[in-house]
Order: C-alpha cells, then structure tokens, then sequence
C-alpha cells in the first residue's frame, strides 16, 4: 500500500462562505476530505494525500 501524510484543521467558522475556499484550496494541493466532525464549539476536518515519492507496491504499480 501507499503511503500517506495527514492535515487536520480545526476550526470555529462554519459558513459555507468561509468554508468552500478552504476545501477548495486543500483539494487543489492534492488533498481528500476523509472526515470531518463538530463538536459544540469547534469544526475539525481530516485531509489525506499520497506522500509524493513514495515507493507503491507491486499492485499499485501494475494497475
């Protein structure tokens, strides 16, 4: 299997307005939204992305 490299981001703001920038912009970089949950004060998102330069397996490699 790949390897992979995480981004979490907390935050207080839950708007659209403010929040499509943000996904947009992490999902330009490569970055896939795998959860995000609340909490009553605070919104936290976990990105994930292959690590570039990572050996893939021979699976992977002969897909």
């Amino acid at each position: 299997m790949g390897r992979w490299e995480y981004q979490v981001i907390e935050t207080r703001h839950v708007h659209q307005s403010y929040l499509e920038p943000i996904l947009n912009q992490h999902g330009g970089e490569g970055w896939e939204l795998v959860s995000a949950y609340l909490t009553p004060n605070l919104t936290t998102f976990i990105f994930k992305r292959p690590v570039e330069g990572a050996a893939k397996s021979q699976d992977e490699a002969a897909a």
